[in-house]
């Protein structure tokens, strides 16, 4: 009874680690893609406020 409870333990221990990695691994990837985001929108709205001041001459 035990060697049941220890293995069960030991078992919900690994998938917490497991699913903890996994959580990790997705943040980082949509970290990645929200920075790639906020340069595109800086980008664009540069070349909008270029394209501002060429109407206004």
């Amino acid at each position: 009874m035990k060697l049941a409870f220890a293995l069960f333990m030991g078992g919900v221990f690994f998938l917490t680690v497991l699913f903890g990695v996994l959580i990790w691994l997705h943040t980082y990837k949509v970290q990645e893609k929200a920075l790639q985001a906020k340069e595109n929108q800086k980008a664009e709205l540069e070349r909008l406020k270029q394209e501002q001041l060429q109407n206004k001459d």
